[in-house]
């Protein structure tokens, strides 16, 4: 998303990388960031978030990469909640997979609520053969969908979503 121009246009963005759980996670962000010449910062507590925000004060987006976490984890989930509280981000975007059972996706954006999601990222497009899932469960909760990808390759396969585009992959198939 971060070097997507269709997106952020000539907008400054920076990273900010709560996820210190999975092995080499941090290396792999830092790694892509210096490629793509945007400035990186590690949190491993809640308590260091107003810091490194205030480290990136002159870049025009953040963005807070978490560690993914399991939704029938509550202290998890409530840890990942108090990241966000010291963030106070403009937005939080919970990224779903839409090869996920609908009904699952309900089950884990019920548990997310907690974290207070204002929007989705849905992934796998192009591994799905029921794309009109994304329509289905923004309409049930009344949340909109921010982006969708629909591949592999950085940056090229995300996307902004896309009310019309979304609506032809439905019906004819192909991506947005």
């Amino acid at each position: 998303m971060a070097t997507n121009e269709k997106i952020w246009g000539q907008r400054k963005v920076a990273f900010i990388s709560a996820d210190t759980y999975r092995i080499a996670a941090v290396e792999q962000l830092k790694t892509f960031a210096a490629i793509a010449s945007i400035p990186v910062r590690v949190v491993y507590s809640p308590d260091e978030m107003p810091e490194a925000l205030g480290n990136l004060r002159d870049r025009d987006y953040v963005l807070i990469d978490t560690a993914g976490r399991s939704p029938n984890h509550m202290d998890h989930l409530l840890e990942l909640r108090q990241f966000m509280q010291k963030a106070a981000p403009d937005e939080i975007h919970l990224v779903l997979s839409v090869t996920t059972k609908p009904r699952d996706l309900l089950d884990i954006i019920g548990k997310f609520n907690t974290v207070g999601v204002d929007r989705f990222t849905f992934t796998k497009l192009d591994e799905s053969s029921t794309p009109g899932t994304i329509v289905n469960i923004a309409a049930e909760t009344s949340k909109p969908v921010a982006f969708v990808t629909f591949g592999q390759r950085v940056p090229g396969d995300i996307a902004a979503a896309n009310a019309g585009h979304l609506a032809e992959m439905i019906m004819f198939g192909g991506r947005p």
